[in-house]
């Protein structure tokens, strides 16, 4: 997961407790790459799947929005792709970079730098893009969304493919409860507790309350997190519609097992988080 619009959406307990300090979850990219850290082999073989179906060209240039550490960056440029990733926290991309250039191979391979979803344009287009674990999310309003596909638009070639991972609203908000809501990290000498677990749904404003919390010791101290994310609580018909006016066409739905999703289903939360397959067509979006 990749934590992009943070700042003006958490709340955050500054107090010290005993030898316990607060902090701001992306302010921590160490920890934030053990909490996040997960096997990308399937997802990156079905990007590369995408590309191939859905592209009647080769693509070799890929934008990801919300890189946070860089984990589908280094695997890309790994397999000779030029990518180009971006993050709103500097402290991120700084240990991203700083990660990535251990790996000599690939360091004429990616970029990544500072920028923010909402505007964020790249003069020189690639062939495609993908943003994964409803990092979406945290552009809450619609103007904020329109305004990122806009830009997103203007950074791919006509028929460029942006894959976006989101999870719709549940049907029911007692669906939103999974068996890894609560999850542990042991690594050397540091242990991390952490939760993510959805509080409530405001639907008249459209958000999607997630309470987070984690606690980190380390060499006989101790660090707690305690944030609030608000993030966008998507419905299927206004995803698509937000889409359409950022000048994307919706050309596919796939599910966590890589499985297609027909668009005449109902789709919702209780499916889990979808893989929605975009596709721009600026000579339409021009006229």
């Amino acid at each position: 997961m990749s934590i992009t619009e943070t700042k003006s959406n958490v709340s955050l307990e500054n107090n010290k407790l005993g030898n316990s300090e607060q902090y701001r979850f992306y302010e921590l990219p160490k920890y934030y790459d053990l909490v996040f850290k997960r096997n990308i082999d399937n997802d990156f073989e079905f990007f590369r799947s995408i590309f191939r179906l859905y592209c009647n060209f080769d693509v070799k240039r890929i934008i990801e929005p919300a890189c946070g550490s860089g984990i589908f960056i280094e695997k890309f440029a790994n397999h000779g792709y030029y990518i180009k990733g971006y993050d709103i926290s500097k402290k991120m991309i700084k240990y991203c970079d700083q990660r990535l250039q251990k790996n000599i191979e690939i360091r004429n391979n990616y970029k990544v730098i500072t920028g923010d979803m909402r505007n964020k344009i790249f003069k020189k287009e690639s062939d495609a893009a993908f943003i994964c674990i409803n990092s979406l999310g945290y552009l809450r309003t619609d103007e904020d969304i329109i305004s990122h596909f806009k830009t997103m638009n203007k950074s791919l070639r006509d028929g460029g493919i942006y894959i976006a991972e989101i999870s719709c609203k549940c049907e029911n908000i007692q669906n939103e409860i999974k068996k890894d809501d609560i999850w542990y990290i042991k690594e050397d000498n540091i242990d991390i507790k952490a939760q993510w677990i959805i509080k409530r749904y405001d639907i008249e404003k459209k958000i999607r309350e997630i309470d987070f919390q984690m606690t980190i010791r380390e060499n006989g101290k101790k660090k707690e997190i305690k944030e609030i994310h608000n993030l966008r609580l998507w419905t299927f018909e206004d995803f698509k519609q937000l889409t359409s006016l950022g000048g994307f066409s919706l050309i596919g739905i796939y599910n966590q097992n890589y499985e297609s999703v027909s668009e005449l289903s109902e789709i919702n939360g209780e499916l889990g988080a979808l893989y929605f397959i975009l596709k721009n067509n600026k000579t339409k979006s021009s006229e």
